[in-house]
């Protein structure tokens, strides 16, 4: 028997504040809803954990230093 595919999410963030919350509402809402969901936080001035869903299902990774989105 096959396995099911999994399906994880990447989003990168700088500085969106309050648009991460809705970005993540939405991820989060479909149906199936991923297996995981990172968030890259570059080294923001305005943090991402604050932003994130309470209990949501959600890893926050912050970098110690910007690098852009590329890296």
């Amino acid at each position: 028997m096959t396995p099911a595919p999994t399906v994880a999410v990447l989003v990168t963030y700088y500085n969106e504040g309050e648009l991460l919350r809705e970005c993540l509402t939405s991820i989060l809402a479909q149906d199936p809803p991923p297996d995981e969901v990172l968030v890259y936080d570059d080294a923001s001035r305005i943090p991402a954990q604050p932003h994130v869903p309470e209990g949501a299902p959600v890893r926050v990774i912050r970098g110690s230093q910007n690098v852009g989105p590329g890296a």
